[in-house]
């Protein structure tokens, strides 16, 4: 079974910054999300196709299909090196100390669900500039990711992202 998702980033001002299709795939009892998913791809297309010179890596990150709260799971990565002319870029994220809270009830615009929260940490790198923020993402069984909070490193929201349609 996969789950695709279609995404859409939208500025406050309500202009569509970013949207793309991610997918998830489930194998046995477990769910894997392709961290190539963490780059905006379509940023460094040329005519629509991706340049020839550009190398991802890395592993997709495991999320099981019935967590406990407590429960510890692998750290995930990618990393993407790209050459376009004489520009060379390198991009990464990685996330670590990931682990499932609780179950509780999360309400979005596409309703409320019975929800699995996991906290993880997050270090990304683009183009010389570091980023590092601690994340919460919630998710529902049958439907994946229903929401999702990133939090500064003195626990001040820097972006969030909600379900806010089923089909």
């Amino acid at each position: 079974m996969d789950i695709t998702y279609q995404v859409e980033s939208i500025d406050p001002k309500e202009k569509l910054v970013y949207k793309d299709e991610i997918t998830i795939h489930k194998k046995g009892d477990k769910l894997y999300f392709d961290m190539s998913n963490f780059i905006n791809k379509a940023a460094f297309q040329q005519n629509g196709q991706m340049p020839a010179e550009i190398q991802i890596t890395g592993n997709n990150m495991e999320i099981p299909s019935n967590p406990n709260p407590g429960d510890v799971f692998p750290d995930a990565n990618v990393e993407m090196a790209m050459k376009m002319g004489f520009i060379n870029m390198k991009m990464s994220a990685l996330v670590t100390n990931r682990k499932m809270e609780a179950i509780e009830d999360v309400t979005v615009k596409a309703g409320t669900f019975k929800g699995y929260k996991f906290t993880s940490d997050v270090s990304a790198s683009a183009m010389g500039l570091k980023m590092k923020s601690n994340n919460i993402d919630w998710y529902a069984k049958g439907v994946g990711i229903v929401k999702t909070e990133s939090y500064d490193k003195s626990g001040k929201l820097q972006s969030h992202m909600e379900l806010i349609e089923l089909k």
